[in-house]
């Protein structure tokens, strides 16, 4: 199965398939279109359709019978069995086609489509199936019966359409088109793949099965296919057609859902199963033999160096184990085996090699590895040094003068005796518990197999060693080292156990301090030097790798020395705190703060975009967000002191870079800042630091002109069929008073990144409002609309319908001359609102055009929705016209489409009379672009245009 995430992919990948082959299914109605020629000319792709589906059908069959042998469930066999019928069907299909050569009796169109039919109907009753029958296994006897089930339903069927054609109702008439009987039973089937796929759908929503999400899919293409297969008039025309592609498509999707689910998965959930057990036997320390009854090494695993074996892996492998190890060591081999022949399992054998470093001690553990065969997989483990130290935690403890904890018993585990190590510990004292057994300590965290596994060792071998969690009296949980070993007299019989205690849970705790305290600065609490250094570096490969943009900000507080020396280290230490706490405050979640030293902090920035320019003026916002916070004075020792910073700037991600280099660079910017007399910003990167400037200055520039109305609108005429004067658009222009005319291109982008947008769409929409307004006055112009482009943060500000109808009231403008343009990504931005303020504004008389129509989100749902009165056609549509023959029958469709809804349609864009004449060709019979006149200040337009209202181009 899938993640869950991998699922929810599919599903809207799977929801947009559909909902676009349901548009599909209506674009015949709408715009019809042709078929084949004639059938010869369709048949060649009749057949290499339907040899597709049958491909697939058999494919279906063979993986289900085959993948699936003695452990098939009833879903599985039933599916299999069926889609064999539906390939031995569509096969017949295809032969008895109109145009084939006779297959037994003559082919024509009854003939091949009741072998559609009869195999329709086995792949709907197949996906009922699916989404119905069990997954219990099914029975041999079930699997064979229905096959041959199946075989004489094949061979009942082709009897009946090959020699009895009479008694099968007519499916088509070659002057009538498709009978009533063939119709109907398409509706039975679309109904059938219709409940198919619903509760095939339902069932991969709870299952979150991928292959069960694509079954349901293709049930639902293969319903709308056979919805297409009652409209075709003829075997060849487009209903047919599109029904036959419809249905591949559907083969598709049952393809990958069962084919590749019964092959591909199975073996790449194997592989993934090996690849976790390969890492998992290399990792452990354990040398890990397999091996036979009779000793034979039949494979070795293990990542230890070939140091610690006996000889090297291609000197054992395949010989026995009894030809290198000595005659003892193998004995307690062959009782491992033994153990595991017996109880499944061993562990706790050990044996001893003398090694020329010494003597080894070796500890066995194991397990079967096959049922069907003696052979066993044994972890061994060299416990040399493990020995060593429990038998010096014995010594130590029988001293009973140990910092341990220490518990001694009888044989029947009375308490004799505990040290006061162990009182401390535990917070019990010796007269409370002698007399007790141990049990009272217990925490509950371990169970009763824990401690017989622990007991069986200790008789076994004398001794056991591991971590416990106890109780302390005050009844917290902690946890302890223990080692309990059980003392021996002269015959061998055990008179008492001493337990050793380590209360472990200080030395825990000191391990997290530790960690703690190298990683992070104790005063602020920020990671240190040594911390950040592994951090950068591990940024600043992540950033070239994904090649994304980062920074680096060094921050050094301007003055600090004057404060630590007029008021000492402990107020230098306050400031440091407080300007660590704003400096966390300010930054996002995944950025990094630390605290470099002194009074120097460094920022990281990760992932800012790709875009360099767009990744600059995030670091300079950040950066002079933390100049103005930490710019503040602060309350220390009960008085206010000013206090402000220096940060230096570098960039990282577009090439390896090293974490002391960049580093540096960072610093010698801050020393740049520094030198300008602190308190500022400056970047390493002279270019960036160009551009971040340019940037800022006309940033600041554009704030003023927006203040100062310095921006102008441009008009560009828009013309009918005859030529005549219609209205006009207006563009906006920035006159910068030393840079000259402002393309929008530059300031656009930047109003909207900075919050201007909404008071530069004010400024224009009463420069229109104003302008409109004066035509009104003039009597050849008075009739001119002019068109206006909105921003989405102006369209859908609160009351901006009621403002807009009232400056028009106030200046006297007639409504029915105001043409609002809109991009469709602004309309679907808040459809419902949009409606709400478009209509008020309808109601009126203003009209609303779509601008740049066809490069958006272009829905007939919400053309219909909106009181929208014109689709004005992209220029990148109309400049292609006699060039590229797509972007033709797009501009076709978008006037057929205007026309279809009532709308005007208007030509952006238009360069050449060969591009016009092709518009009104089609019906296309307004225009605007360079051919009739570019956007100009008013003044030229109006003189351009000044002779009159309605003269002809």
């Amino acid at each position: 199965m899938l993640k869950p995430v991998e699922y929810k992919k599919a599903s809207q990948s799977s929801r947009m398939v559909l909902l676009v082959l349901c548009v599909v299914l209506l674009v015949p109605g709408f715009l019809p279109l042709p078929g084949f020629g004639s059938l010869s000319d369709y048949l060649p792709l009749h057949t290499l359709l339907e040899t597709i589906a049958i491909v697939v059908a058999a494919m279906v069959f063979t993986v289900g019978w085959h993948t699936h042998q003695g452990q098939a469930d009833f879903r599985t066999v039933f599916v299999s069995c069926l889609f064999l019928g539906v390939a031995v069907l569509d096969f017949s299909h295809v032969l008895s086609y109109q145009g084939m050569p006779d297959f037994v009796t003559p082919s024509g169109p009854d003939k091949t489509i009741d072998f559609w039919l009869a195999a329709r109907s086995f792949a709907a009753v197949a996906l009922i199936a699916a989404a119905l029958l069990p997954t219990s296994r099914a029975p041999t006897e079930f699997r064979l019966s229905l096959l041959a089930a199946v075989g004489l339903a094949l061979i009942a069927l082709h009897t009946l359409f090959l020699f009895f054609p009479q008694w099968v109702p007519d499916n088509f008439n070659e002057d009538t088109g498709l009978t009533t009987f063939k119709v109907s039973f398409e509706y039975v089937l679309v109904l059938l793949y219709g409940a198919a796929a619903f509760q095939l759908w339902r069932r991969s929503v709870g299952s979150q099965r991928v292959d069960t999400l694509y079954l349901a899919v293709a049930a639902a293409i293969m319903a709308l296919s056979e919805l297409l297969f009652t409209y075709y008039m003829t075997l060849f025309d487009v209903y047919n057609v599109s029904g036959h592609l419809y249905k591949v498509l559907a083969y598709i999707y049952l393809y990958r859902a069962l084919v590749v689910s019964g092959i591909v998965t199975p073996y790449q959930s194997l592989a993934r199963v090996n690849s976790r057990l390969r890492g998992t036997l290399d990792s452990i320390p354990d040398l890990v033999f397999e091996i036979g009854s009779d000793g034979t090494i039949y494979d070795f695993h293990s990542g230890a160096a070939e140091t610690e074996l006996l000889a090297p892996p291609s000197v054992f492998v395949g010989r026995r184990m009894q030809e290198f190890i000595p005659e003892h060591a193998y004995f307690v081999c062959q009782q491992a085996c033994a153990d595991i022949d017996e109880r499944g399992r061993t562990s706790g054998r050990s044996y001893w090699l003398d090694r020329e470093d010494g003597l080894h001690w070796y500890e066995i553990a194991g397990a079967s590895i096959k049922s069907d065969a003696s052979q066993y997989l044994l972890l061994v483990r060299d416990v040399t040094e493990q020995r060593k130290m429990d038998a010096e935690l014995r010594i130590a403890s029988a001293a009973f003068l140990s910092q341990e904890g220490i518990m001694v018993t009888d044989a029947t585990l009375s308490i004799q005796r505990v040290n006061s190590a162990f009182e401390r510990s535990t917070g019990y004292s010796q007269e409370e518990v002698k007399g007790k057994t141990p049990h009272f300590l217990q925490s509950g965290r371990h169970d009763r197999e824990f401690y017989r596994t622990m007991w069986h060792d200790i008789e076994t071998t004398g001794s056991w060693h591991g971590e416990i969690w106890n109780r302390r009296r005050n009844g917290e949980v902690y946890p302890q080292s223990v080692t309990i070993t059980a003392v021996r007299n002269l015959a061998g019989e055990v008179t008492n156990y001493v337990a050793d205690y380590i209360d472990t849970s200080a030395i825990k705790k000191a391990e997290e301090e530790i960690s703690r305290l190298s990683s992070f600065d104790p005063l602020t609490g920020l990671i240190n030097r040594r911390r950040l250094i592994q951090v950068l570096a591990q940024e600043v490969i992540g950033s070239v790798a994904l090649k994304r943009f980062g920074a680096l900000l060094m921050i050094d507080l301007d003055q600090f020395k004057t404060i630590n020396d007029t008021l000492g280290h402990h107020a230098g230490d306050e400031l440091l705190v407080s300007v660590a706490e704003r400096l966390q405050a300010l930054v996002r979640t995944a950025d990094i703060v630390a605290r470099y030293g002194g009074d120097e902090f460094i920022v990281v920035l990760p992932l800012l975009g790709e875009n360099s320019g767009r990744a600059a003026t995030m670091v300079q916002r950040m950066a002079q967000s933390i100049l103005t916070d930490l710019e503040a004075t602060y309350r220390i020792h009960d008085a206010d002191y000013y206090s402000s910073c220096s940060i230096g700037v570098t960039l990282f991600g577009e090439g390896a870079a090293d974490t002391v280099e960049l580093i540096k660079q960072a610093d010698i910017a801050m020393f740049q800042a520094k030198a300008a007399g602190g308190n500022a910003i400056r970047f390493f990167d002279p270019a960036w630091q160009a551009e971040v400037s340019d940037r800022a200055v006309l940033l600041s520039e554009l704030r003023e002109a927006i203040k100062g109305h310095q921006f102008e609108l441009y008009y560009q005429p828009q013309l009918d069929v005859d030529g005549v004067l219609v209205g006009a658009e207006a563009l906006v222009r920035w006159n910068h008073p030393v840079r000259g005319v402002v393309s929008p291109g530059e300031f656009i982008p930047l109003a909207e990144q900075n919050g201007l947008i909404l008071a530069l769409g004010h400024e224009v929409l009463e420069m229109g409002l104003k302008q409109l307004k004066a035509w009104q006055q003039v009597a050849h112009c008075e009739n001119l609309k002019l068109s206006i482009n909105l921003v989405p943060e102006q369209f859908y500000e609160e009351g901006f319908a009621a403002a807009l109808k009232a400056r028009m009231q106030e200046l006297g403008i007639d409504p029915r001359l105001l043409m609002l343009e809109f991009t469709e990504s602004t309309l679907m931005d808040n459809l419902e609102l949009a409606r709400l303020n478009m209509q008020k504004l309808s109601d009126v008389g203003v009209h609303f055009a779509i601008d740049d129509f066809g490069t958006g989100y272009s829905s007939l749902t919400y053309l219909s929705q909106l009181p929208l009165d014109m689709l004005k056609i992209d220029q990148s549509f109309v400049r292609n016209i006699g060039i590229n023959a797509k972007d033709a029958a797009i501009v076709r469709t978008i006037i057929d489409m205007a026309y279809t809804l009532d709308m005007e349609v208007l030509a952006e864009g238009v360069e050449t009379v060969d591009q016009r004449s092709f518009l009104l060709g089609h019906g296309c019979t307004l225009y605007q672009g360079y051919l009739f006149g570019r956007p100009v200040p008013i003044m030229q337009f109006e003189a351009q245009w000044a002779v009159s209202a309605d003269r002809p181009v």
